[in-house]
């Protein structure tokens, strides 16, 4: 039995205990922390925001972390969250048919070296879509190998469909994947096929990419042309590309890798297009004449309305012929 020597640091444990039974938000218990350490409580030792007590790495959660290529992974678990989420709802919302998006992408919570890749999904026919994690990645650098990182989440699918599904309120409801999102470098680890600046990486079509050789621009990888064959899923599932597949996906067993692995438009459309076409026009990069200070003012003068209605791509660069001729 774990003895603890400083009956602050069980105090502590039992509280975070507490706070995570309780469901307690950064809001709430930050009141309650705030509340035990002024007078007449006076536990000054306790911390003031609730994240530096819950985060605590404890014995239980540190049997639960696998060692895999890359780093480390911790796996919540994805039934579990779905029983408790579909169980808050009124009896008349549940689906028919449960239909889930996946996604995972990597980030950083701060500036060390650390990087993080959550693995999450949404219900995406029910009224609250909001993403639910099932798995965290911790590492130097993003997972090395797709089936160590995809292993588990796509064991629970494949067990919960042979299953017939998760029985909620007396009814059994069958799983569904409608699709996986994420960006370019993502869906190539996802899918297990070479990154986008190689020759062949497209997952939708066979277009061939070639090297430029235009002065300014040597090296840039290219892709000329809109008709090209299409691939398919039966194709992709067979591997038929040599040059774009590195291998099998760890996806292949619940989910249609070309049909249902979208390209989403926020990377493909407005960071990978729109925002070179601007910064050309602004910086004056790519053979472009840098705008002077009172065209960029120009442009500036519906920043925060371009920003967020659908159409800013038409009113910007409206204004940016405007301004240029």
């Amino acid at each position: 039995m774990e003895v603890f020597q400083d009956p602050r640091d069980l105090s502590k444990r039992i509280l975070k205990n507490s706070f995570l039974a309780a469901g307690l938000t950064h809001t709430q218990g930050n009141t309650f922390l705030k509340t035990l350490r002024a007078v007449p409580f006076n536990l000054r030792y306790l911390p003031k925001d609730t994240r530096t007590l819950v985060n605590t790495l404890t014995a239980v959660a540190s049997r639960y972390i696998q060692e895999i290529a890359g780093g480390e992974y911790l796996h919540i678990g994805l039934k579990k969250s779905m029983i408790k989420k579909l169980e808050s709802l009124p009896e008349n919302k549940l689906p028919e048919v449960i239909i889930i998006d996946l996604s995972t992408d990597g980030c950083k919570v701060d500036k060390g070296p650390d990087q993080y890749w959550p693995m999450q999904y949404r219900i995406f026919n029910i009224p609250d879509k909001r993403a639910i994690i099932v798995g965290i990645f911790k590492g130097k650098t993003k997972p090395s190998n797709p089936f160590d990182f995809f292993d588990q989440i796509v064991q629970e699918i494949v067990e919960i469909q042979e299953q017939g599904g998760i029985f909620i309120a007396n009814r059994q409801l069958p799983l569904q994947v409608r699709c996986f999102i994420a960006d370019a470098p993502a869906r190539a680890f996802a899918l297990n096929h070479y990154g986008h600046t190689a020759s062949n990486a497209c997952s939708k079509c066979r277009v061939e990419g070639h090297r430029c050789e235009v002065q300014g621009h040597e090296g840039a990888m290219i892709f000329l042309g809109i008709r090209h064959p299409l691939r398919t899923d039966e194709d992709y599932e067979n591997l038929l590309d040599e040059d774009h597949h590195r291998g099998r996906s760890p996806l292949a067993p619940i989910v249609p890798l070309v049909t249902r692995v979208p390209f989403e438009a926020m990377h493909s459309v407005w960071i990978g297009n729109a925002k070179k076409v601007i910064s050309a026009h602004v910086d004056g990069k790519f053979g472009h004449r840098r705008l002077n200070g009172r065209k960029i003012g120009i442009v500036n003068s519906d920043n925060s309305y371009s920003t967020l209605h659908p159409l800013f791509s038409k009113i910007f660069f409206r204004k940016i012929i405007m301004s240029t001729s």
